[in-house]
């Protein structure tokens, strides 16, 4: 909705824009692209690990 909007630099900010802007099932893998994306995944992951706190289920 952002490009419809006028703002198309802050669509890079989607993970949508990365999975589809580059059209994969008709070009092939922008390897670029798939970096980025599992970027954001281990960012992801490293904030979850980090700033959720573990449950003890022993107890």
């Amino acid at each position: 909705m952002l490009p419809l909007a006028g703002y198309e630099t802050a669509a890079k900010l989607s993970p949508w824009y990365y999975y589809l802007g580059s059209d994969p099932l008709t070009n092939g893998v922008d390897w670029l692209h798939l970096a980025v994306l599992a970027a954001v995944a281990a960012v992801g992951l490293g904030l979850a690990a980090r700033y959720f706190p573990r449950r003890d289920l022993r107890g």
